[in-house]
């Protein structure tokens, strides 16, 4: 059996997973709106996603979550949960940046980009990205900024607000080495 990667990203309104294997490539995703209910709908979640791949928890041989930044309580809940799942299996566990999963869904090959999320009473948590090919390249880090001042700073650039993260893309950071570290602004 080939190297299946879990990708988790809890970060936003929105419940992410994937199963990412080097050798078949996207086995299984689900991404759905769930607002504050990820600790609710995580366990279901990630039960169908196995079923579809046809896999177990047992076979996952490395996991990714999104490290934000984002919602405190729905990084808690990603990353206590990859951080579980990951001492439990003995597997690897990546942090991947939730801003560059955005980017991957949101912006087309060569795009440049602004991903922000909504980080309420006027702010944003944003950064600015350049996709090409797989890759996601980081322009400008993830920082809290005025949403209407940065939406005025960008014009000319695309703008991605709460789009959700791609967990076929964090899946595929599974492997990468960089540690999991939440990053709350």
């Amino acid at each position: 059996m080939s190297d299946t990667w879990l990708g988790i990203d809890t970060s936003t309104s929105y419940l992410c997973l994937a199963l990412w294997s080097p050798e078949g490539g996207l086995l299984a995703e689900s991404v759905e709106r769930v607002d504050r209910r990820h600790a609710v709908r995580f366990v279901a979640t990630l039960e169908g996603v196995l079923e579809r791949a046809g896999r177990s928890r047992r076979e996952l041989t490395a996991i990714a979550a999104g490290g934000g930044p984002g919602s405190y309580t729905g990084l808690r809940v990603g990353g206590a949960a990859a951080k579980g799942l990951a001492s439990a299996l003995g597997v690897p566990l990546a942090g991947v940046d939730t801003l560059a999963a955005m980017a991957f869904r949101g912006l087309d090959e060569g795009e440049e980009g602004v991903v922000a999320i909504d980080a309420r009473r006027g702010n944003a948590y944003l950064g600015r990205y350049r996709r090409h090919g797989d890759e996601v390249f980081t322009l400008e880090a993830p920082h809290k900024a005025p949403l209407l001042e940065t939406r005025s700073r960008h014009r000319g650039i695309r703008f991605l607000l709460d789009v959700p993260p791609d967990p076929g893309y964090v899946a595929r950071q599974a492997n990468s080495g960089v540690p999991y570290r939440p990053l709350y602004l």
